[in-house]
């Protein structure tokens, strides 16, 4: 049974896959050289937060974002709406941070994602930047399967585990740089997103229009953009142009790069729900998300919280419609008496 173990992590952890030519596991462990390599090993830390974040978000739903919803009006409903919290970071190594620690030139030119590769150091906020984000995600990929099942559940479960798969193997192979600057462009659209939901429910429509704007503006330049022209582009073409001759191809980059087209390809379709509540709205139709949860719709189809059927317009009109008949038909019949 060791036997077989072992050729099974031989076999995945085979350096003809993972590694560039004449490049071996022993070659990517930390010296003391002052560059700090990726260690797949890292990555237990990102479960550890993975708990934290977890307990947290809970925290924060119950004893303050909750409370603060209800002072503004918000009831709570049969069954709670999936939550979906908005994680703003903010890491500051110290006040005034030093110009080193700010400007990283593979930030703005994505040519040095690959220039030195793979002996590439990893600072200090990119690691624990990385940690939180794989943590994060992880957390959001448990809650799916606790969280009210919406329409995009199959996309959604699709997108966190290629996110989780590239972030792990960006990690393990050293593509930090590049896995970074990915992560950057998901996380812009995020928070605003998250804002124009809660304005929406709080029914402050004005704010909303505007946060949701700011929304489909950067979702364009990040995901539609960005993210496919400068980012995915990198990868398939910049690569290969900058990594060292000597270096070779790689199969886990194909692998990489089959991911970040699934991810473009999911960036699609969300825009085209996007573009539906888009049009709702400037016809001023619009009522809720269209990914909003089956079970809300149910509800809302349903009974209310306090077990009676909501009156609908349509049902309204039916009832009209029905004493309408109703009346002609005694007319009719006093006009015949």
């Amino acid at each position: 049974m060791a036997d077989v173990l072992q050729t099974a992590y031989d076999f995945f952890w085979s350096e003809s896959f993972w590694l560039p030519n004449n490049y071996s596991w022993i070659q990517l462990k930390n010296k003391d050289d002052g560059i700090y390599r990726a260690q797949f090993r890292d990555l237990h830390v990102a479960i550890y937060l993975a708990v934290i974040i977890s307990a947290i978000r809970i925290f924060f739903e119950r004893c303050i974002f909750g409370p603060i919803g209800h002072s503004y009006g918000l009831k709570s409903v049969v069954k709670k709406a999936s939550p979906n919290p908005v994680l703003e970071k903010a890491f500051k190594e110290k006040k005034s941070p030093s110009n080193d620690s700010i400007q990283k030139s593979w930030f703005y030119e994505t040519k040095f994602c690959w220039r030195g590769w793979p002996h590439h150091h990893v600072p200090t906020d990119v690691y624990w930047y990385y940690m939180v984000e794989f943590g994060f995600y992880l957390s959001l990929l448990a809650s799916l399967f606790t969280d009210n099942k919406r329409k995009d559940f199959t996309e959604m479960i699709v997108h966190h585990i290629a996110t989780l798969l590239l972030m792990g193997m960006s990690w393990a192979n050293n593509f930090v740089r590049i896995g970074t600057l990915v992560l950057l462009v998901h996380d812009a659209v995020d928070s605003w997103m998250e804002a124009a939901k809660v304005a929406k429910y709080l029914k402050f429509d004005g704010i909303c229009n505007v946060l949701f704007l700011i929304f489909m503006i950067v979702w364009v330049l990040t995901r539609m953009m960005l993210f496919p022209f400068r980012i995915i582009h990198s990868t398939m073409f910049e690569a290969s142009a900058e990594m060292d001759p000597e270096v070779g191809w790689l199969t886990m980059y194909s692998v990489y790069n089959i991911l970040l087209c699934t991810l473009q390809v999911l960036h699609i379709i969300w825009f085209y729900y996007i573009c539906l509540i888009a049009a709702d709205a400037f016809k001023g139709q619009v009522k809720q998300d269209s990914r909003s949860s089956l079970e809300s719709e149910s509800e809302s189809e349903g009974e209310d919280a306090d077990g009676h059927k909501p009156v609908t317009r349509s049902a309204t009109k039916d009832k009209q419609s029905a004493n309408g008949t109703v009346r002609s038909r005694d007319s009719t019949k006093r006009a015949s008496n």
